[in-house]
């Protein structure tokens, strides 16, 4: 759903606050998916 609204985003890279680690825009999805689930 994210893919399809922000198209742009599949080229950018992301990381998140205070960590080195760059991702790529399906990297970044997998993480976040995988922290939101283990913060439950």
């Amino acid at each position: 759903m994210i893919k399809a609204t922000c198209i742009e985003g599949t080229r950018a890279r992301f990381r998140f606050a205070g960590e080195n680690k760059i991702y790529t825009f399906d990297e970044y999805i997998k993480e976040l998916d995988k922290r939101s689930k283990s913060n439950v």
